[in-house]
């Protein structure tokens, strides 16, 4: 299973679809589809091996720009992180033109995984530190897999992107 989006989407349709024949899903129906999306995706965060992948970014007052390929990511494996993601914005110092994407890697610092079970919502929060710069992340995931995560440097205009969470593959090394 290479996604687990994929497959919150199929278990979603079968149960939209099943509901539809007799009319409209109700309110409960839905409420218990986004209930277990959400304990799925919690449990993917928790678990501490999952991918990000942006489909589009955002700098800080910018417009936004679609990223044409699934290469842009931030991966999670045995409490250790690891971003290769675009940026597109303003650097505030000389290090940034050596470095013009948002990379890093390393052990996440001050990591907080919570959820609002209300909203079906799922923020991921952490900072990681490298030489000239330190990153602090935020992660907010919707049940569906969905979400946006915006980075804030300490050397650059902060930047948004939105994309989607999955499984890391068994195969997949960084």
């Amino acid at each position: 299973m290479r996604h687990i989006v994929a497959t919150i989407a199929i278990a979603a349709m079968a149960v939209f679809s099943s509901c539809s024949s007799t009319g409209s899903m109700g309110r409960e129906a839905k409420q218990e589809v986004m209930a277990k999306q959400y304990q799925d995706i919690m449990a993917l965060l928790e678990s501490g091996t999952f991918i990000y992948t942006a489909q589009s970014a955002q700098a800080s007052g910018g417009k936004n720009i679609q990223l044409n390929t699934n290469v842009y990511s931030l991966d999670f494996k045995d409490n250790y992180v690891k971003a290769d993601l675009p940026f597109y914005g303003r650097g505030y110092t000389s290090h940034y033109s050596n470095d013009p994407g948002i990379k890093f890697e390393g052990e996440p610092q001050d990591l907080k995984i919570s959820g609002n079970e209300k909203k079906f919502q799922i923020s991921v929060q952490f900072r990681v530190s490298k030489i000239n710069d330190t990153f602090d992340a935020t992660l907010n995931i919707s049940s569906s897999g969905y979400g946006n995560l915006t980075v804030i440097s300490r050397n650059r205009q902060s930047i948004s992107y939105y994309g989607y969470i999955s499984e890391m593959p068994e195969d997949y090394t960084f």
